[in-house]
């Protein structure tokens, strides 16, 4: 993203002063972006921050999905009933 331009339009963001209360002022890399703008930050840490916050955003969503699929939902492959239905499916299709 930052060799996409999102340092200018970060930037341009920040000029305009938003409310503090913007949701968009916490997308991913956008607070430590700011932060960079202000000189808290080297452009080189800021950008380390926001791919690990990114990535850590990203194990939670892998955990929360995990957790919400309901375990009938998945089939073994190597199982007999899957097996048998596959094969009514493909003799289907020869006919």
């Amino acid at each position: 993203m930052l060799k996409e331009g999102v340092l200018a339009e970060a930037r341009a963001v920040l000029e305009r002063k938003p409310e503090p209360t913007w949701p968009g002022l916490k997308a991913h890399g956008a607070p430590e972006l700011f932060r960079h703008f202000r000189g808290e930050l080297e452009l080189g840490e800021a950008r380390r921050i926001a791919i690990d916050h990114t990535r850590q955003y990203a194990r939670r969503q892998m955990t929360w999905f995990r957790h919400q699929m309901a375990p009938d939902l998945v089939e073994d492959p190597r199982s007999n009933q899957v097996l048998g239905r596959t094969e009514k499916f493909l003799d289907k299709m020869r006919v």
